[in-house]
C-alpha cells in the first residue's frame, strides 16, 4: 500500500515538472540541400511550355482585339489617358453631364475587366475633381458648377473623334469630327 501512495505522489510531482522543449525554425542542412534553388532547371521549364509560333485567329477575332486593345506608349504601357480614349471609342465610357466619366455598359462593345475599369474610373475622376478644385480657387468668384461647365466645354472640344458624351436629355452619342 505504502508503495501505491509513493507511486501516486512520484506521478503528482513528475505532473508539475516538465522538460524544457526547444523548437527550432530553421532548416537542418539536408532540407536546405533539397529545397534549394535550381534556375536552370526553372528557366528549362519554363521554356518547355512556351512554344513559337503564331496563333491561329480569325478575321474577326483580329477585329475585335484590335479595337479592344489601348494604343501602346513609348514605355510599352498605355496611360490612362490612352485607356480612357480607347474605352470611349469602344462605348464602354461616356463623358457625362456633370464633367465625370460614366460607364455606359449598355453601349460597351467588348468585355472590359469590370475592377479595372472602376479603379481607371476612380482615378480619372478624381484627377478631374481635383483640377475643378483648382480652377475654382484661381476664380473664387465662379461657382463650382461654372467652373465644371467651362471645363466639360474645353474637353469636349479635346474629346477623340468618335468618344461618346452624354446629351442634355440624358442619352449617349458618339462626338462626331
Amino acid at each position: 500500500m505504502k508503495r501505491i501512495a509513493l507511486l501516486v505522489v512520484a506521478l503528482a510531482l513528475s505532473a508539475c515538472l516538465s522538460p524544457n522543449i526547444v523548437i527550432v525554425d530553421r532548416k537542418t542542412s539536408l532540407e536546405q540541400q533539397a529545397g534549394g534553388s535550381y534556375p536552370t532547371l526553372a528557366r528549362e521549364l519554363e521554356e518547355s511550355g512556351v512554344q513559337p509560333g503564331p496563333v491561329p485567329l480569325t478575321r474577326e477575332q483580329i477585329a475585335a482585339t484590335a479595337s479592344a486593345t489601348p494604343p501602346p506608349t513609348d514605355a510599352g504601357e498605355a496611360s490612362d489617358s490612352q485607356r480612357v480614349d480607347a474605352l470611349l471609342l469602344r462605348r464602354c465610357v461616356g463623358e457625362a453631364l456633370d464633367g465625370r466619366l460614366a460607364v455606359t455598359k449598355s453601349t460597351c462593345t467588348g468585355d472590359p475587366d469590370e475592377q479595372e475599369l472602376a479603379h481607371l474610373l476612380e482615378r480619372a475622376n478624381r484627377s478631374r475633381q481635383q483640377t475643378w478644385t483648382y480652377l475654382g480657387s484661381l476664380h473664387e468668384s465662379a461657382s463650382p458648377e461654372a467652373v465644371r461647365a467651362a471645363w466639360r466645354a474645353t474637353r469636349l472640344r479635346e474629346l477623340i473623334c468618335g468618344g461618346q458624351l452624354q446629351r442634355a436629355d440624358g442619352t449617349w452619342e458618339q462626338k462626331k469630327c
